[in-house]
């Protein structure tokens, strides 16, 4: 069978280059491709190969790694998570250190405090919001209404006062549950 047919999709390119190099002879030392086991899961593996030109031949040891990339991949997931969690804790800490600052208006207050709100969230450059307290708006520097939207009450005493909503200004991307969480809070220490 030609080994072609085990190889994912995805990875035949590079592996037929790779076969080209080594049939002219390079010294392959650490190559990845996937290939198709006999249960048709994909385990990654890594070759070293070595070739001898004149008798066409290619010598090649394959080590499955699918264990150590499955491991890196969920680490540079959870990575991705914690920088999430970080500016989403940065963007609270910031609104809060406004709200609390003595020398200033509740209005320029939430005036600051309105734009730290997209830098918390997943794509700030695609996230703008709006805070509303008794009909009075305060908005992001750039603002834009989208149906793309996440939208909290801020409540005193049971009773509705105001508002935040967030937009996100593409429509395939969607909020984070944690982001969702973070404008919980935001609203209830504005209403606190």
């Amino acid at each position: 069978k030609d080994y072609t047919q085990f190889i994912h999709p995805d990875d035949i390119k590079s592996s037929e280059e790779a076969a080209k190099n080594a049939f002219s002879g390079e010294e392959i030392i650490r190559f990845e491709n996937r290939l198709q086991s006999k249960f048709s899961d994909y385990k990654c593996i890594r070759w070293s190969t070595h070739t001898d030109v004149k008798k066409r031949l290619i010598y090649a040891a394959g080590k499955d790694i699918t264990d150590i990339t499955t491991q890196k991949f969920e680490l540079t997931r959870k990575s991705l998570e914690l920088h999430e969690r970080v500016k989403e804790l940065n963007g609270l800490y910031s609104i809060l250190k406004v709200l609390n600052e003595s020398d200033k208006s509740f209005s320029d207050k939430l005036t600051l405090a309105v734009e730290f709100i997209p830098s918390s969230f997943q794509y700030p450059e695609l996230t703008c919001a709006e805070i509303v307290i008794d009909g009075n708006k305060y908005r992001t520097t750039y603002f834009n209404e989208t149906a793309n939207k996440l939208f909290i009450s801020i409540t005193v005493h049971e009773l509705i006062i105001g508002e935040i909503s967030v937009y996100l200004l593409k429509e395939n991307i969607s909020f984070l549950k944690e982001e969702e969480d973070l404008v919980e809070s935001i609203a209830t220490n504005i209403s606190g």
